[in-house]
């Protein structure tokens, strides 16, 4: 008898199907599985998009009146192309991605600019961006970037 049991962790889901005797039992199939609990996360995974901070490179500066980013991110296969909607962005850990403009294959975005509530303090700011394909296979990037002071015009 054919059973599907589908295994979820964050953005990575594995369907395995598995034929099971007549005479097996849920409770002999549990003594077979076994699992660990706080295994190592992975950020790649075969087959998974690429993702890479361009614009400012990786722990480059951006002035702090136009903190401009740019990634540019491209499908490992054509068979799985990449999921645009999957695409999210956190500086500091806080959600930007509502600032990006998207295209097939990058995404650029202004960051709150000058200091107060939502803007950037000068100085190093992580920042982090993930994309999928549409068999789920994602890939991360993370950098930190410098606010530097900017010349308004």
């Amino acid at each position: 008898m054919p059973a599907t049991f589908t295994f979820t962790r964050r953005d990575l889901s594995i369907a395995l199907t598995i034929t099971l005797p007549a005479a097996a039992s849920c409770a002999a199939l549990v003594a077979a599985l076994t699992s660990t609990r706080h295994a190592p996360v992975t950020h790649s995974v075969a087959g998974a998009p690429t993702i890479a901070l361009v614009q400012p490179v990786a722990g480059g500066a951006v002035p702090r009146d136009r903190p401009v980013v740019g990634f540019r991110y491209a499908s490992s296969t054509e068979a799985d192309p990449i999921d645009i909607g999957s695409f999210a962005v956190s500086v500091d850990g806080v959600d930007r991605t509502p600032a990006f403009t998207l295209s097939p294959s990058e995404g650029w975005g202004a960051l709150p600019s000058g200091e107060g509530r939502d803007g950037l303090s000068l100085g190093s700011h992580s920042i982090e961006a993930r994309i999928c394909s549409v068999r789920g296979a994602c890939a991360r990037v993370a950098s930190a970037i410098l606010v530097e002071r900017g010349i308004r015009r």
